[in-house]
């Protein structure tokens, strides 16, 4: 009779794994704080280039006025001395200056955000558009041209008005044209404009309709590009159905027009007529 040795059970072995939310938990807290890096240059970038508008004007008008003033009391025969500009010039400095340190930051988050994969980069990354660099543009319009068609109707308060401007911009070829002849790469170019095409189906407002509509009659970059013109043509039916629901949607949060008289609608006893007080409502007799 042949004995069977049971043979002793193996202990089971328990291989420890690294955990792998880890990397997950950097890589996440390191996009937030990429991402908070890059709005805030984007903000100050922002910040600097309207001051920017307001130094320019008051770089131009200042002079001027000065020079209109000094003219004047030369016809009143007011003896006035020479004034000299040469004060204004420290504008100029300033001006260069400012633009200068306001878009460093930005340009560094910018090369950073070029292996950012989320959306919520698309708003600072058109602020990049203006930047005067051709290697921060290309990688800003590369970028977005990856984003932008992945924004949904609830990412609107994405993009700002100003942002908007910039793509708006790229559309109609104002962000000063000949950053796109010296600089841009032309197929780069159409391939944005298609992206920010794509992107207005879903989040365009009623500014980006005259560059849409524009583009769809196969003028601008239409004219030459077949692609363009069929990217608008579809954007369009997108486009003008939002404008629509949206100006009817203000509509009817607009107050009215004619308010009335809050007392003119209480109840008020009548006044100049007489009542007989036999008439008036009593309790019925038991």
């Amino acid at each position: 009779m042949e004995l069977i040795h049971a043979q002793p059970e193996q202990a089971e072995t328990t291989v420890s794994l690294p955990h792998e939310n880890t990397p997950l938990s950097n890589t996440s807290a390191e996009k937030e704080a990429l991402l908070e890096t890059l709005s805030r240059e984007a903000a100050k970038f922002r910040r600097m280039r309207r001051a920017q508008k307001w130094i320019l004007a008051a770089y131009i008008g200042i002079p001027v006025l000065l020079y209109a003033i000094h003219g004047l009391l030369l016809l009143l025969g007011i003896s006035t001395h020479k004034w000299s500009g040469n004060y204004f010039q420290a504008f100029t400095s300033w001006y260069i200056i400012g633009a200068f340190a306001a878009s460093k930051g930005l340009k560094k988050a910018t090369i950073e955000a070029a292996e950012l994969d989320d959306i919520r980069a698309v708003g600072p990354l058109a602020d990049a558009l203006a930047i005067e660099s051709r290697h921060i543009r290309a990688v800003a319009e590369t970028k977005l041209i990856e984003l932008l068609p992945r924004l949904k109707a609830s990412d609107a308060e994405l993009l700002n008005k100003e942002q908007r401007g910039q793509l708006n911009g790229v559309l109609r070829r104002s962000v000063a044209r000949f950053r796109w002849r010296g600089y841009s790469n032309p197929s780069r170019r159409e391939d944005l404009a298609v992206a920010i095409l794509k992107a207005y189906e879903q989040v365009g407002d009623a500014k980006a309709l005259p560059g849409v509509e524009w583009l769809a009659s196969g003028q601008g970059l239409a004219a030459r590009v077949p692609e363009i013109q069929e990217a608008a043509k579809a954007c369009l039916l997108y486009l003008r159905e939002r404008v629509e629901k949206e100006q009817a949607r203000q509509t009817l949060l607009r107050p009215s027009s004619q308010t009335l008289d809050s007392e003119s609608l209480l109840l008020r006893p009548a006044q100049g007529t007489e009542s007989d007080p036999q008439q008036l409502l009593r309790p019925a007799s038991p």
